[in-house]
């Protein structure tokens, strides 16, 4: 027998998930040619796990207060619970609690062996399969050495002091991983929840958004001066070695007519004939990977006067492949920036001169000028109030996580008390929570796919290289589940809170949800347990505060450290340049369509 939540979960649900990920798949990754399959697999996997992940917590949660409801009807003298007021289980008994083992472990697996694996793989430009795949776990070894080291002496000490059992060490390496996240998650959820309502206030300010393009504009276009320049210097090493090549080949013509010529060629490192042909096909490879008519700019003049060192080795030519490929995804992306923001600017500039040229009775006629300048305004900013609304709510009940340990027991957690109200149905429930944590990773989510490390890690539409993907990958995996940790602790659903929220009745008598049950290793630890799990989230309030004054631009301008921002003392200058680099664009555009 199927029951309904099962049903409605891998009917309905799960397809959903399916198509929001190769939506995002297809929106990100670049095209061309440049992600391989297994990129798709594994990047889509994870992003696949980390939603259900995402709705599968509100199915849990209910099932578990359905379960509890009939422990609250037993004790109704103290609850005032009825017999009533309990709706009915729609998920078979067990059925969470083992796919959340088997979506845990899989996404453990993920985050901390192959991913990382996966993603120095796919930019390792050695020859060969093993090659590549040595390269890989050779970039990885420190950080597991590491890594290792540091678990296996606190396990030990941690055994040694408390009296671990084994089961107990396997629920410290949960624990570990999930303090870790829970610090991600924490510092991702600080910018999302203050950066959401701000970019849908501004988003139909069509001035501000004008201002906007012409300072970026002019980070682009020195990027992308940059990028030309580094891919020109890859080019002309290409060619320079290409020259070598020809002179291999010139020699390996005269040995096939002389067996008495030995010598070795020159600017080949010593090596055996089939080492040579190995060579020669790397060389031809790397060749056949230099963009010639897919790129929507020309590619540069090669840089002859770029150097190369006297002897042309297998590791080397990894390296210049690994470097044509990243220098050709930044020439792209740089390229796709500056057209897509003279784009923007441009169609910005149509609109206000529209909406200047117009009376407001004629504004209010539905067109597409009179949408993008007058009704996207209004929506923006009403999303805008609500999200404002839903941030000031969630950061809350973040923040009054510590309110059960005082000596009341005190629930004031909006979340906890819109849940645990009386006679909710088994639907209302989920839904209530689906739509609370849905923007809680809204907010998480979006900081990660926002966030740029100087050209090292960044999601551009189309236009991403296969390292960020991976990366992103690994970072939502690693983020989710403590995520729904963080969740489930704000609306006091864990193994803790729930007996703090019936004090009258017995703890083992009170169910709790799947994931709890998981996730309940934290609480072996003092110093990953409860007072980590209440306390540790009222930081979000310095993030909250850093990131609504910008104090950390502010933190990096004072210690040297300037980088491009939108509200500094010197916008004025970059804005004036990149108004004149925006006429200058649009004067060889019109130039252009003229010919």
């Amino acid at each position: 027998m199927l029951f309904l939540g099962q049903l409605l979960f891998f009917v309905v649900e799960v397809p959903i998930i399916a198509i929001i990920v190769l939506c995002l798949l297809f929106y990100y990754s670049a095209k061309r040619g440049a992600t391989s399959w297994y990129v798709y697999l594994f990047v889509g996997l994870t992003w696949f796990i980390c939603l259900v992940v995402i709705f599968l917590v509100p199915l849990d949660l209910a099932e578990t207060l359905v379960d509890r409801c009939q422990v609250l009807v037993a004790y109704s003298e103290y609850t005032g619970y009825q017999k009533g007021d309990c709706p009915v289980h729609e998920t078979r008994p067990g059925f969470v609690y083992i796919l959340w083992l088997i979506i845990y472990w899989i996404s453990f697996a993920l985050t901390w062996l192959w991913l990382p694996i996966c993603s120095q793989y796919a930019v390792a430009g050695d020859y060969s399969f093993l090659k590549r795949l040595q390269t890989a776990l050779w970039s990885n070894a420190l950080f597991y050495a590491i890594c290792g080291i540091f678990i296996i002496g606190f396990g030990i000490y941690m055994a040694i002091r408390y009296h671990l059992s084994a089961y107990s060490l396997m629920g410290l390496l949960i624990g570990l991983s999930n303090a870790f996240g829970l610090l991600g998650v924490i510092c991702m959820l600080g910018y999302g929840i203050v950066q959401i309502p701000r970019a849908l206030w501004h988003l139909g300010d069509l001035n501000r958004r004008l201002r906007y393009c012409e300072f970026k504009v002019t980070e682009y276009n020195d990027r992308m001066d940059e990028a030309r320049a580094d891919l020109a210097q890859i080019l002309g090493q290409i060619e320079r070695v290409q020259q070598k090549l020809a002179q291999l080949l010139a020699l390996e013509d005269i040995r096939d007519g002389s067996e008495t010529i030995d010598e070795q060629p020159p600017g080949i490192a010593p090596s055996s004939i089939q080492q040579r042909h190995r060579l020669i096909n790397f060389i031809q490879v790397i060749i056949r990977e230099i963009p010639r008519e897919d790129l929507r700019v020309a590619l540069p003049v090669p840089d002859r006067t770029a150097e190369i060192p006297k002897l042309i080795t297998e590791n080397f030519l990894a390296r210049l492949h690994q470097r044509l490929y990243q220098r050709v995804i930044e020439y792209r992306k740089s390229s796709y920036l500056w057209s897509r923001t003279c784009d923007e600017a441009f169609q910005l500039e149509q609109w206000i001169a529209w909406k200047n040229g117009t009376s407001w009775k004629s504004i209010w006629i539905p067109n597409r000028y009179s949408w993008h300048s007058f009704y996207l305004l209004l929506m923006s900013r009403f999303l805008a109030c609500i999200a404002i609304a839903l941030s000031v709510l969630f950061l809350w009940s973040e923040t009054t996580i510590w309110s059960l340990k005082t000596s009341h027991h005190w629930d004031v957690s909006p979340l906890s008390l819109w849940i645990h109200r009386q006679g909710m149905s088994n639907y209302a429930i989920q839904l209530i929570s689906l739509f609370s944590i849905a923007y809680l990773a809204l907010c998480v989510y979006y900081s990660l796919f926002h966030f740029n490390l100087y050209r090292f890690y960044e999601l551009i539409p189309q236009h991403t290289d296969t390292y960020s993907l991976f990366l992103n990958a690994l970072l939502c995996c690693r983020f989710t589940v403590p995520l729904c940790y963080n969740f489930l602790t704000c609306v006091h659903e864990t193994a803790f809170a729930v007996p703090l929220l019936y004090p009258s009745i017995p703890a083992s008598l009170l169910p709790t949800t799947s994931f709890s049950k998981v996730e309940q290793s934290m609480q072996v630890l003092p110093i990953l347990g409860n007072s980590f799990n209440a306390f540790f989230p009222v930081v979000l309030l310095l993030f909250v505060l850093g990131t609504s004054f910008q104090l950390w631009t502010r933190l990096l301008s004072a210690l040297g450290l300037k980088q491009f921002g939108f509200e500094r003392d010197d916008d004025l200058q970059y804005e004036r340049l990149g108004r004149e680099l925006l006429e200058r664009e649009k004067q060889t555009r019109q130039r252009r369509a003229t010919n």
